[in-house]
């Protein structure tokens, strides 16, 4: 069975995934469940079924790479560092790296930033996009997609709210 590479992220209404300080304090629904879904979607669920957890350095030296001590995770990085207990870098051939792992059937886990997801993207690697679109707007900050990927294909595949957060599931067609 071939694993997937799945990007599972909260996002602005106006496309932000963070603030202008790298800050997410505004990743919350307005606490009203008149419109939620039967059954709720379940992030712990979510990560149940994932083997490795990709992320970029900004959100390493951020330290977000502290919740996820049960799983493999890998910094995708330009520079040389040395790997630390569950946290492994790589620096280079992020390509053949995914594409090993998807082959031995590893679900991935993109957990950021948006410098990397778009750089996923323009190598067609994303197969699944979950959007967690929280009712704000921000104006500014550090956008989910940045330019240079062809375009690409997506099927809605599910959708939920959940406390005013629309969380839309996709898949490549």
């Amino acid at each position: 069975m071939i694993g997937k590479i799945i990007c599972n992220i909260a996002i602005s209404i106006d496309g932000y995934i963070a603030d202008d300080h790298d800050g997410y304090d505004w990743i919350e629904g307005h606490h009203d469940t008149s419109l939620d879904t039967h059954h709720p979607y379940s992030f712990e669920s979510f990560l149940e079924n994932i083997d490795v957890v990709i992320m970029g350095r900004r959100c390493y030296e951020l330290n977000m790479h502290e919740q996820f001590k049960d799983k493999q995770v890998l910094i995708f990085t330009s520079q040389e560092k040395n790997n630390d207990n569950h946290v492994t870098f790589v620096s280079h051939h992020h390509e053949e790296t995914l594409k090993e792992l998807k082959a031995k059937g590893h679900h991935l886990y993109i957990f950021g930033g948006g410098v990397l997801i778009s750089n996923l993207l323009h190598l067609e690697l994303v197969d699944e996009l979950i959007l967690g679109i929280i009712p704000k707007l921000l104006g500014s900050g550090i956008p989910l997609f940045h330019k240079g990927y062809p375009k690409q294909s997506f099927k809605l595949v599910g959708s939920k709210i959940e406390d005013g957060i629309v969380i839309l599931m996709y898949e490549r067609v």
